[in-house]
């Protein structure tokens, strides 16, 4: 037999088999030259492979079921406090109101009868309490002149109650008003006055002139003004006399402190304050 056509016979009982093939190939290129043979011993284990690819993703799974809810936390710092309200209703007053055009006394001012001089008044600032019961807006003040006095003048100034129940702050002054001639002598003043006490000011360069004076109803003046002294407040003894209003000397006419606040005041007891009038707007 041709060397081509062996045939080793590499299994002791040489049967041939289906199931373990073996080609034998001459050349390694013609099939019909092959043979099955079985029995051959199993050759050694070979290397493992290389790893495969990785595979797809699987889907997402499920959401799971909601976890228990958390204890509460602690209870957080005290915010800032809030804006503050606004004010509450003021007092109810008696006052009926203000009628546009119409003149008035500020309340707690009542004018005395008769007329009195302003002797000895000059270059000093003369006060007296009134107050305002509801809130207005005036436009002129006004006073009567009983006796002139040729080439003098009169002015007026309202100051705001203070904390010592006393002028303090500046709101308004008029021009010079002329005592050149009697009869009633007004002033412009355009001013809004709010509701609550109010302090009416004088001061003039006229010592010969005679006004109409305020608060001469005994007891009136000590009601509002008071005093640090029981004998002051009251009448003095065998002349009936009471305080009036209350003065600073050495004011210059025609100059106006933007503040009162802190003067020591003397005690009047005489009617030199001129009563003052004011209008409506």
């Amino acid at each position: 037999m041709a060397a081509d056509k062996k045939i080793i016979d590499l299994n002791a009982a040489g049967t041939v088999s289906g199931t373990d093939l073996l080609y034998l190939y001459q050349g390694g290129t013609d099939p019909d030259r092959k043979l099955a043979i079985s029995g051959l011993p199993a050759g050694p284990q070979g290397p493992a492979g290389p790893a495969g690819p990785q595979g797809a993703t699987g889907a997402q799974g499920a959401t799971g079921a909601a976890g228990a809810a958390g204890a509460q936390g602690a209870t957080g710092a005290t915010g800032a406090t809030g804006p503050q309200g606004p004010a509450g209703p003021g007092a109810v007053s008696r006052h009926p109101g203000y009628k546009s055009g119409y003149w008035y006394l500020p309340t707690g001012m009542l004018p005395a009868s008769g007329t009195f001089p302003l002797q000895g008044t000059i270059n000093t600032i003369r006060c007296v309490p009134g107050s305002i019961d509801k809130a207005t807006t005036i436009t002129n003040v006004a006073t009567r002149v009983h006796a002139s006095h040729a080439g003098a003048s009169l002015q007026f100034a309202l100051y705001a109650n203070g904390t010592d129940a006393r002028p303090a702050a500046l709101i308004a002054s008029t021009a010079s008003m002329s005592l050149s001639a009697n009869g009633v002598i007004t002033a412009t003043m355009t001013q809004a006055l709010g509701e609550g006490s109010i302090w009416v000011c004088s001061n003039t360069d006229g010592a010969n002139a005679s006004l109409q004076p305020v608060n001469s109803t005994q007891g009136f003046g000590p009601s509002l003004l008071g005093s640090d002294t029981a004998d002051v407040t009251l009448q003095q003894p065998g002349t009936a006399a009471h305080v009036s209003h209350i003065s600073l000397s050495n004011k210059t006419f025609g100059t106006w402190p933007s503040s009162l606040a802190g003067e020591t005041w003397t005690y009047v007891n005489s009617l030199r304050m001129p009563m003052i009038a004011f209008k409506v707007q």
